[in-house]
């Protein structure tokens, strides 16, 4: 959605997932954690990421550059990816793609 922040969702919502299965982990990550989000004064944000059985089946991205970051969230929603392939991906530091890391921890 073009809006100021921007808002960005691929996948299932927490509301969608929950009428589902009750096995839903909601991951949230702040960007005021990132470093760069900070130096930037982008900082107002957020990624919050539903996985059901260790895989990746919505996220919603609320902030700065929310429409280019869900650009990868959406491949991993569509191949199924778990938390374990999403921690292996090689993430450039500093960047708000950074989120991603923070939301593969358990």
């Amino acid at each position: 959605m073009y809006s100021h922040p921007a808002v960005a969702r691929v996948g299932l919502t927490e509301c969608e997932a929950k009428k589902r299965t009750t096995d839903v982990e909601v991951v949230k990550a702040e960007y005021a954690a990132q470093i760069l989000a900070r130096t930037e004064l982008a900082g107002q944000g957020f990624a919050k990421a539903l996985f059901h059985e260790d895989r990746l089946i919505g996220i919603t991205i609320v902030g700065e550059l929310a429409g280019e970051l869900i650009a990868a969230m959406s491949l991993a929603v569509a191949c199924r990816l778990d938390r374990s392939a999403l921690a292996s991906w090689v993430i450039p530091h500093p960047s708000l793609s950074e989120l991603f890391t923070a939301l593969c921890r358990k």
